[in-house]
């Protein structure tokens, strides 16, 4: 039989994080004129974001990319 309790958000957030990290994906950052760094992730063009710090905005394109990819899987489950 299957244990089919459901896995908690932090823990299913650490598992992406961890798999992101050995995707090597490549972060355009650049500091704004107001002291902010905006980026974009160069494989996954609409997964844009910006933090005061490049560590919160490292963070903060990584939740960009888990919601596009949950987004995606949202939109292919209702297609199919």
């Amino acid at each position: 039989m299957v244990n089919e309790e459901p896995i908690s958000l932090s823990f299913c957030r650490l598992l992406f994080y961890k798999l992101l990290n050995m995707l090597k994906l490549t972060a355009v950052i650049e500091k704004s004129d107001d002291g902010w760094y905006v980026g974009q992730v160069e494989e996954i063009p609409a997964a844009i974001s910006q933090g005061r710090t490049v560590e919160e905005l490292k963070e903060n394109l990584t939740d960009a990319v888990m919601l596009l990819m949950e987004t995606n899987r949202e939109l292919t489950e209702k297609e199919y």
